[in-house]
């Protein structure tokens, strides 16, 4: 009988919970959202700040366009600082704006200058070659033809370069050549290269009043000799090719000049252009106190996140020990012999009417994977829950 007794199959207490697992559960979870959170909430300051609103006026570039009012502001707590503050970046704002324009010009200024000097170079180039091909016509048609006749123009005296307008013309190189160099890292306007240009305007007046040729001395002048009778003149003794070579050399120094002309047109509109920058206007800031900002919402937000993760996260734990600790009864002597491993020898009867035991056993099934399934949910919304929470911090 005390054998008999050991073997027998009681079922254990259904829907038991563990209270304890489900409060460390909730402190767990409670104390990794909040430090969470923590991290993430930055507190708002309840000291009143002034602010100081400075703004930068742009004059409309074409008439009839409103001018643009660009505010620029700073806040802090001390006014003064905060009015320093405002007008410093005012002024640096329009330090960089000019300095912009300038970068933004000034290449183009610099490649219309080097155009100019392009210009200049090739049409002096082409003056010089059409100069030196008439001398050497005129040295042609000096030459007494085969037949001993002299030309008709031999008592004219021999033309030479003038001196004092060679060196004229080379201090204006030296001139134009330093003007250029200053220009790179200086404005039109600067003190050193409006000097140089008086200079360039004085030197140009001086060359203009001076003769570019004047007649040779008369030591290398060749004696004057009586003109013959049908004596050719220097036109018939020019070739056919010198006078298209002459020709041409005219045309390219049309062509030059009126390309340097241009590249100077060029050069003064890219000066004017640069000159003309973006006119700006600072109206110095005036403070302004502002009133305490709102308080602070967002530890309350904090504090309810965390209250609501943490019940999630316990409420989960303890509907699933509830549901893993139901164990629902059996329905048939097979069951019994099944979970006991030993044969069932006899049955005893009820003294009382009893319900009905597959139905009893099908509901507890149910209502445990209810709670299963209820438990693990609770679980996953917790992390959920606690995002939504902290982020809109």
């Amino acid at each position: 009988m005390f054998g008999l007794a050991k073997q027998t199959v009681r079922p254990r207490s259904a829907r038991w919970t563990p209270v304890p697992l489900c409060l460390v559960v909730f402190c767990l979870t409670a104390i990794v959202v909040y430090c969470w959170g923590k991290e993430i909430w930055i507190p708002t300051g309840a000291k009143a700040k002034h602010t100081a609103t400075a703004y930068v006026v742009e004059r409309a570039a074409k008439a009839g366009q409103n001018d643009a009012r660009i505010p620029i502001a700073a806040i802090d707590d001390d006014p003064r600082r905060a009015e320093a503050a405002a007008n410093a970046q005012a002024d640096d704002y329009v330090k960089d704006r000019r300095a912009e324009w300038q970068r933004r010009t000034q290449r183009a200024c610099y490649n219309a200058r080097q155009a100019v000097e392009q210009a200049r170079r090739d049409h002096a180039q082409n003056e010089d070659r059409l100069a030196a091909f008439r001398l050497q016509m005129a040295g042609a048609s000096a030459k007494p033809p085969a037949g001993g006749r002299q030309p008709a123009n031999a008592s004219s005296p021999a033309m030479i370069d003038n001196p004092r307008w060679l060196d004229l013309n080379h201090q204006l190189d030296r001139l134009q050549q330093r003007r250029t160099s200053l220009l790179i890292d200086r404005t039109p306007a600067h003190p050193a290269v409006e000097d140089v240009a008086v200079q360039i305007k004085g030197l140009q007046r001086k060359i203009a009043s001076v003769p570019r040729q004047i007649p040779a001395p008369a030591k290398q002048q060749t004696p004057a000799t009586p003109l013959l009778k049908n004596a050719p003149t220097a036109d018939d003794s020019i070739a056919n090719q010198d006078t298209e070579k002459l020709n041409e050399l005219k045309a390219a120094v049309e062509t030059t000049r009126l390309a340097y002309l241009q590249a100077g047109t060029a050069e003064k509109q890219a000066r004017d252009a640069q000159q003309a920058s973006p006119h700006y206007t600072v109206v110095y800031a005036q403070i302004a106190a502002l009133s305490p900002p709102p308080g602070d919402h967002g530890w309350v937000r904090l504090m309810y996140t965390t209250l609501a993760a943490g019940m999630l996260m316990a409420f989960g734990a303890g509907l699933l020990s509830a549901g893993a600790n139901i164990q629902p009864p059996v329905a048939s002597v097979a069951e019994v012999q099944a979970a006991a491993g030993a044969p069932i020898m006899a049955t005893i009867p009820a003294t009382g009417p009893l319900p009905n035991p597959f139905w009893l056993s099908r509901r507890q099934k149910r209502v445990r994977r209810t709670l299963l399934a209820a438990g693990l949910l609770l679980m996953l919304a917790c992390p959920a829950a606690a995002a939504w929470g902290l982020l809109g911090i």
